[in-house]
């Protein structure tokens, strides 16, 4: 078992609080911390499983963990982290792409549903 010293949940509770603001740098850093609350948080249960995932290169990690779901034959919660992922790039990288308080939204849903499933399938 891992020891962490920060719950990936607290991003959810900022996500939370940002979706709710009013500004579009408030609903693009909600977005990206609804995504690092669960990608964190699903690295950690899989590295709790079959131990530390060694990397080339340390930007690796976002499309080798969804590869590690695929082979857990997770692929259901696989294909969800990639969208809420193009989300976060979007928000994070595309400043001509409009991000609104809708997607923030989205995404706070879509990032709670994905650590229940984490939650249920990897403990």
């Amino acid at each position: 078992m891992i020891n962490i010293k920060f719950d990936p949940f607290d991003f959810m509770v900022i996500a939370e609080n940002l979706s709710n603001g009013n500004s579009e740098g408030h609903f693009r850093t909600s977005v990206s911390r609804a995504y690092y609350s669960v990608f964190l948080d699903t690295r950690e249960k899989i590295e709790g499983r079959i131990g530390k995932i060694s990397l080339q290169r340390p930007g690796d990690i976002h499309q080798v963990l969804i590869d590690r779901l695929k082979e857990m034959k997770l692929g259901a919660i696989a294909d969800k982290l990639v969208q809420l992922r193009m989300w976060r790039r979007n928000s994070d990288y595309d400043l001509t792409r409009s991000i609104d308080q809708q997607l923030a939204k989205k995404a706070l849903v879509l990032a709670k549903d994905l650590r229940r499933k984490v939650h249920q399938d990897l403990s």
